[in-house]
């Protein structure tokens, strides 16, 4: 596909563009990723990584398969420590059952996880990006998260402690983050007694998961696994029936780009569903349940009906921080919202139905995205929770047309315009005359946002096509523009679990600095003797490894870090 590119001279026109933070140019730069797609980038997705960067992942669609792609930028725009220009490819599958957005978990050590069916081999995998930008086991392939089990479907993953869960097909496995499958869980995984598709995994806040799945009879259900491999006690073993709605063994969820579940306070969740069943018309129905094995008992037994049956698509559901839950969609090339609080209301004033939440104006224009068809809407409306029970909107900008043109919207509880901001938003325009539309947004940590758009450039190769670059750039709020943003910091040292472990030839460990004092790792002998020590200095994560081991005597031994404030100790297992 080609695009007519825009006549440069028209972005002389163009209004002044309110600054961006410190490094990032209003105009937006680009983040290399190693597969920039021929055809369009489905979707882009931003995680906070415990060090206060962020990782950029970028969905790219070409032909028949996806492309994965995992960037590390830090608050100021610059590449993160360690990773190559490009970032890291996390490889190609088919799209017949992969999923594009909530595929992707991040772990408590700051790892990246990936999972898909159709890697290398064909059946259920995944695979990790290390904080120190090492794609395990390889760039373009995973390990099987099931060694005979190649029952396909939907996957997703969510972190674990010390790892991640990996769903897929009525099962769920439990692997660490050297990539072995976790003690005491069986090789080919663990039933969980509901199957079916629209698969969704998130942590239950003590080491195990709760999953949803919708069955094969159509009806919703979630299922809690405990970090042993065993179901929690109370718990159905043919897992939780979310609706007593004898309509609702005809539901589903449209898109599966989006987690239909969402953590709804410390011991709760909200679920949602679509229903009728591969229907254009249809609505949007949520239900909370405790992690007890229980309905909330506020809400009604049928769940609870967010949004009425109406044309919508790119449904888009994201938690409020305060246990409640924003639901967005696109209906008659608009997009609207519903913010449902934990109790099944909705916030003051919040009234008369769903809000536009591109306010006043005929300037919002439908974010597309490439399929065989042509240019459809965007599986998910473009947005991000802020604090306090705000939401982030981006949208493309049609009011300088024909120069392309974004702009984002501080938006309350009740989708009304934050005071702090422009009632109509911020506006972004990007420094590059070519076509372009915008593909994600996020909160960053002082109340501003990053924002990512592709742009579409010849493909210098095969002429006639394009090649779908990420471009980003950081908007403040508008009390600190002008002002430099603090950079979010580590607040604890930490030290994680040696790997290999055991080890021969060398260790390595992922090390926390909370300030920039300096500190050091350390291998020290049952006698107390250090043996292996190397220094390191910064706050933030960092990546260590202890060599030529070989030449010490094989038993075990301690890794210990310490700094002006105090340290920890791993033990360690020397092999021949």
């Amino acid at each position: 596909m080609r695009h007519a590119p825009l006549a440069i001279a028209s972005l002389a026109l163009l209004a002044t563009v309110l600054p961006a933070a410190a490094d990032w140019p209003a105009g937006g730069k680009q983040v290399t990723l190693a597969l920039d797609s021929v055809n369009g980038t489905n979707t882009v997705r931003i995680l906070d990584r415990p060090s206060g960067d962020i990782s950029v992942i970028s969905v790219g669609v070409g032909g028949l398969s996806f492309g994965y792609s995992v960037q590390t930028l830090t608050p100021l725009g610059d590449i993160g420590a360690g990773w190559p220009v490009n970032g890291l490819a996390l490889g190609e599958v088919g799209t017949t059952y992969s999923p594009s957005q909530n595929g992707f978990a991040l772990d408590d050590s700051g790892c990246v996880w990936h999972s898909a069916f159709g890697m290398t081999p064909n059946r259920p995998s995944a695979q990790l990006a290390r904080p120190e930008a090492i794609v395990l086991p390889s760039a373009n392939g995973g390990w099987s998260a099931t060694t005979n089990n190649q029952t396909a479907g939907p996957m997703d993953a969510c972190g674990a402690p010390g790892g991640a869960y990996v769903v897929w097909g009525g099962r769920i496995q439990r692997l660490t983050r050297s990539g072995a499958i976790a003690s005491g869980w069986p090789g080919t995984g663990l039933t969980l007694g509901i199957a079916g598709f629209e698969t969704d995994v998130q942590p239950d806040g003590a080491g195990g998961a709760v999953v949803f799945a919708i069955q094969p009879g159509f009806t919703p259900a979630v299922q809690r696994i405990d970090g042993n491999a065993s179901r929690h006690a109370g718990w159905p073993a043919t897992g939780l029936v979310l609706s007593s709605d004898p309509n609702d063994v005809y539901a589903d969820f449209d898109p599966s780009w989006v987690d239909p579940l969402l953590p709804s306070g410390p011991d709760h969740f909200i679920a949602a569903w679509t229903t009728p069943y591969n229907s254009p018309v249809k609505g949007v129905h949520l239900q909370r349940f405790s992690t007890d094995g229980t309905l909330d008992p506020n809400w009604p037994a049928e769940g609870l009906l967010a949004v009425a049956p109406d044309t919508i698509s790119s449904v888009t559901l994201l938690p409020d921080g305060d246990g409640g839950i924003h639901v967005l969609w696109y209906a008659h090339d608009r997009a609207w919202g519903n913010h449902v609080l934990a109790s099944g209301g909705v916030p003051t004033g919040m009234t008369g139905g769903p809000i536009e939440l591109s306010g006043a104006g005929d300037f919002f224009t439908l974010p597309m995205r490439f399929s065989g068809s042509g240019h459809v809407p965007l599986q998910y409306v473009v947005a991000a929770p802020a604090s306090g029970g705000r939401l982030l909107f981006a949208f493309d900008d049609n009011r300088l047309a024909p120069a392309r043109s974004y702009r984002v919207r501080w938006l309350l509880p009740n989708y009304a315009p934050d005071p702090s901001e422009p009632s109509d938003g911020r506006l972004v325009i990007p420094s590059a005359p070519v076509p372009s539309y915008v593909r994600g947004v996020h909160a960053d940590p002082v109340g501003g946002a990053y924002l990512a758009w592709e742009a579409f450039v010849p493909d210098p190769q095969y002429p006639g096509d394009d090649i779908g670059e990420i471009w980003m750039t950081r908007l403040l709020p508008s009390s600190l523009v002008g002002v430099a943003p603090p950079v979010a910091r580590p607040t604890a040292l930490t030290l994680s679990t040696p790997r290999p472990n055991p080890a021969r030839g060398s260790v390595a460990f992922d090390v926390t600095l909370p300030d920039d004092s300096p500190a050091r790792v350390e291998l020290i002998d049952v006698a107390g003797r250090v043996v292996r020590s190397q220094s390191v200095q910064g706050a933030g994560a960092h990546a260590v490894a202890l060599d030529e081991l070989g030449a010490l005597s094989p038993g075990l031994y301690f890794a210990r870090v310490s700094d002006h404030a105090g340290s920890l100790t791993n033990r360690v297992i020397i092999a021949r």
